[in-house]
């Protein structure tokens, strides 16, 4: 169920840094403040499904985790992995920095089509 999957979910920090912009109903994201060329680590084992490049997000990535979630890594300086790689909870899949805004690190977290808070679940 919905609940029980939530209740036992715990994600790490993509980086290390404190969280900078909290999630909202109008960003749904959390941000974590990022020094320039810092790991940035996966915060859930799973298949990335999406790697893009674009103006508003930088590099970013897409990863289908268990239980129907999936997270986004955005505002990257570049994606150290490809679409349909498994990746493991801790692992390093990006770089943060350089053509990154302000060095900062920004994760969103779906279920079932859902934005939910990601600093909720947070380790």
């Amino acid at each position: 169920s919905k609940t029980s999957i939530l209740n036992n979910l715990q994600v790490q920090k993509p980086v290390s840094g404190a969280i900078i912009a909290k999630f909202a109903a109008t960003k749904p994201s959390v941000s974590f403040a990022a020094t320039d060329g810092e790991e940035v680590k996966a915060v859930l084992a799973g298949n990335v499904i999406f790697v893009d490049n674009s103006s508003p997000n930088s590099a970013y990535i897409a990863i289908q985790a268990d239980n129907q979630l999936v997270y986004i890594l955005k505002n990257n300086s570049q994606i150290l992995k490809k679409t349909g790689n498994f990746v493991k909870e801790g692992e390093t899949i990006a770089i943060a920095g350089k053509g990154n805004k302000n060095n900062v690190s920004t994760l969103e977290l779906w279920y079932r089509g859902q934005a939910i808070d990601a600093g909720k679940f947070l380790k």
